[in-house]
């Protein structure tokens, strides 16, 4: 293997590329008919069309202003649209009038969202069940809204997505459950298991001044100075908005850093991860852009390179991997173990608008998925055409896993409109290859499908796999809540057989739909089973599901525990990143939160654990030499005496999930563990370490020319709030 000293810094770099212009040049350039985000620009066309004498185009223009996030001048121009077009009383008969009364009420709701969450965010914002804090305060827009879904239902009765929202409605104005029509009712917690216990969750971001309202991005929890503690790090999908950097103060506070790292004007950014890239030891950052937005979407991605001295600087293009493609996901894993880690970025060939097109692939630009090696001198070389990953489809999710335990990383893809597909490395030192194994592994499903984590599920030493069931179109999804049916679009569980395939495990198989667009994993209680917790939604406004938190019961099943633990937030999540930020021993979630549409945006969440139950634990550091830096892909194997019996765990060196980034340090819950009889770790390099009688509930770094791990002194640290909140506003670029 090589160190990561072998190799000599590229010698002559391109010139400067100026990543900084081109993403300022792009959104000022953005096309409202290829970018459908930007409802800004739709509005100023449609109000020019407006005045020019185009009353049609007054209902198109309400709804723009809605999604732009102006939705009491919308409700001003449904209701004047109504009056002209509806004389009866915008009475919901017919699909025209239906129409209109959805738009005006789902503009209401909004309109009381955002003046709540706005005036008076608090802890419990949007987080279900609403209790009382959470409940509007002022609640004029849910109640008008309350009456148009009742409206609406009264003269079409099936009609799902309206009984939803009624019940929602209701519920923030305090009328849930009480108040609402047995006919028109939905259980929100059907699906609720009341009897496993987990930790309670407390949302403590807006003290700490780190959620300022934003959209969709990816988030990262990651030590990028070096300083022993955890920082964060977080993208904002608009190209007019920063990144964000928040950098852990001694304190326990967090202080908004962006402008000194450099990263002013890095904006945009669909997911985020860290990486280590040319082994230096301080840790990079790679952000994809443009997911979703088809030939919108041609938009490149960011390598940002961790100077050492709290900067960073965008390499992409003098890296070679400046690419014009829309990407929602990346992987970064050493493919030949050759000591440097490569890079997968899962590129998206697709359009909303042909979905349900049988020939869909054929009426959209190709933007294959590609494998880049690094070459160790900060460059990468595109070896995609001789890798054998052959995928040019719509790929939304993107993990590494080593599914046959013979030491190389394989890949795993999430594709949305298509079998998935998983591809075994058969590289050799110096050259990527693959194998697509798909068919006979036996992990083709769902055809729709999003984000996607590997990890080992029930504890028998070998990685499983979660992939999450997702579609555009939500409208029936309410069904499953009042209606005894089959998820429309089921998850699964795929648990490994030590044999090459894989079983979609029905014991693992959840009764709903979870509509996922984010995944991590971890052990959130610490009772040696991992968990996991998953963002939902889509871009339209009326997409309002919970985000979920599922226990693992022994390895046996999923509980669903997001009224338990205080998780489930109603606001469309995207990144996120499980760490024990204030190390009291368990793990803690930072969630990056926001929708897709210009006026659709909220608070990052930062949710600190309660965890009463400690139980056992351990956290290592693992840090490469002639493996890569951090370690990705080393193998952790922890004995145990837990009751009298021997008991072990495997846990494999990730960020986790393929949306939100978890630190490179990994904290292993113990369960009842009474003390630990050995830790094994098998580097990437091949080399095995083994260390025995090591401390329970104790923090060890571990470095791979050291024969054993090293205690790390490490104090709890409170999560303490910042001094001046206002520093921490999004910087946008026009």
């Amino acid at each position: 293997m090589l160190s990561s000293c072998s190799r000599t810094p590229q010698q002559n770099p391109p010139e400067q590329f100026d990543m900084k212009k081109l993403l300022n040049d792009l959104y000022l350039n953005e096309d409202p008919d290829l970018n459908y985000t930007r409802n800004d620009l739709y509005v100023k066309r449609l109000e020019e069309s407006v005045k020019k004498g185009n009353q049609d185009e007054k209902l198109a223009l309400a709804i723009q202003l809605m999604s732009a996030g102006r939705e009491q001048e919308a409700i001003m121009l449904f209701y004047e649209f109504s009056a002209q077009n509806l004389p009866n009383g915008a009475k919901a008969s017919g699909p025209f009038g239906l129409n209109v009364l959805k738009w005006a009420a789902i503009a209401h709701f909004r309109l009381g969202e955002t003046n709540n969450c706005r005036d008076y965010h608090n802890q419990s914002s949007c987080i279900m069940p609403l209790n009382n804090e959470a409940q509007h305060i002022d609640k004029e827009g849910a109640k008008v809204a309350l009456m148009l879904y009742a409206k609406i239902l009264q003269e079409n009765p099936n009609t799902p997505l309206a009984k939803w929202m009624l019940n929602l409605s209701a519920m923030a104005i305090g009328n849930y459950p009480d108040n609402v029509a047995k006919e028109w009712y939905v259980n929100f917690e059907k699906f609720r298991d009341t009897i496993e216990t987990f930790p309670v969750f407390s949302d403590v971001a807006q003290g700490l001044g780190i959620n300022k309202p934003g959209h969709f991005g990816g988030a990262i929890v990651e030590d990028f100075n070096n300083d022993g503690l955890l920082d964060l790090f977080d993208t904002d999908n608009p190209l007019n908005s920063d990144v964000r950097l928040f950098i852990r103060q001694p304190d326990g506070s967090f202080k908004n850093m962006t402008d000194s790292a450099g990263l002013q004007g890095i904006t945009g950014g669909t997911n985020a991860m860290q990486t280590d890239f040319n082994n230096d030891g301080h840790t990079d950052i790679f952000i994809t852009r443009g997911g979703w937005l088809g030939d919108g979407g041609n938009q490149p991605e960011s390598l940002l390179r961790n100077n050492g001295d709290g900067t960073f600087t965008d390499i992409t293009a003098s890296a070679g991997l400046l690419q014009f493609s829309p990407s929602q996901t990346a992987v970064w894993a050493d493919l030949d173990n050759d000591g440097y880690l490569d890079l997968i970025v899962g590129y998206e060939t697709g359009n909303l608008d042909a979905i349900d097109n049988p020939n869909w692939k054929d009426k959209n630009p190709k933007h294959a998925t590609k494998v880049y090696r690094n070459n160790g001198n900060e460059t990468f070389i595109d070896v995609t055409s001789t890798s054998g990953l052959d995928v040019t489809e719509w790929v939304k999710g993107v993990v590494a896993l080593d599914y046959n335990k013979d030491a190389k990383q394989d890949i795993y893809l999430s594709i949305f409109n298509g079998e998935n597909r998983l591809f075994q490395n058969t590289s050799t030192e110096g050259n990527i290859s693959f194998k697509d194994v798909s068919a006979t592994a036996g992990i083709q499903q769902p055809i729709f499908s999003f984000p996607t984590v590997a990890a080992d599920f029930n504890n028998d030493g070998w990685p499983d796999i979660f992939v999450a069931g997702y579609h555009v179109n939500q409208d029936e999804i309410p069904k499953e809540y009042y209606d005894d049916i089959e998820p429309i679009y089921p998850s699964y569980t795929y648990i490994n057989q030590k044999n090459g395939t894989f079983i979609a495990e029905p014991s693992f198989m959840l009764p709903q739909s979870i509509m996922a667009m984010s995944i991590n994993a971890g052990d959130l209680d610490n009772d040696g089973f991992v968990d996991l917790y998953l963002g939902t939604g889509a871009g339209m406004l009326t997409s309002l599901f919970q985000n979920i938190m599922l226990k693992n019961v022994e390895g046996k099943r999923w509980a669903d525990v997001t009224s338990t633990s205080r998780t489930g937030h109603l606001q469309k999540c995207h990144g996120i990143a499980m760490a024990d930020l204030d190390r009291d021993g368990d793990l803690d979630m930072y969630v990056e939160l926001g929708g897709l549409f210009f006026g659709d945006y909220f608070w990052n969440a930062l949710f600190e654990s309660n965890l009463t139950d400690k139980a056992s634990w351990i956290s290592l550091k693992l840090t490469g030499e002639q493996s890569n830096k951090p370690a990705i892909g080393a193998n952790i194997i922890i004995a145990y005496i837990e009751q009298g019996r021997t008991k072990s765990i495997t846990r494999a060196v990730s960020t986790g999930g393929s949306y939100g980034a978890s630190p490179f340090e990994q904290h292993i819950g113990l369960g009842k563990a009474e003390s630990i009889l050995s830790v094994k770790i098998t580097w990437p390099s091949g080399k095995q370490s083994e260390a025995t009688n090591l401390a329970l509930n104790k923090y060890y770094s571990w470095n791979e020319n050291d024969e054993s791990p090293a205690l790390e002194k490490i104090k709890a640290l409170p999560l303490a709030p910042a001094e001046n909140t206002g520093e921490n506003e999004h910087h946008h670029h026009h």
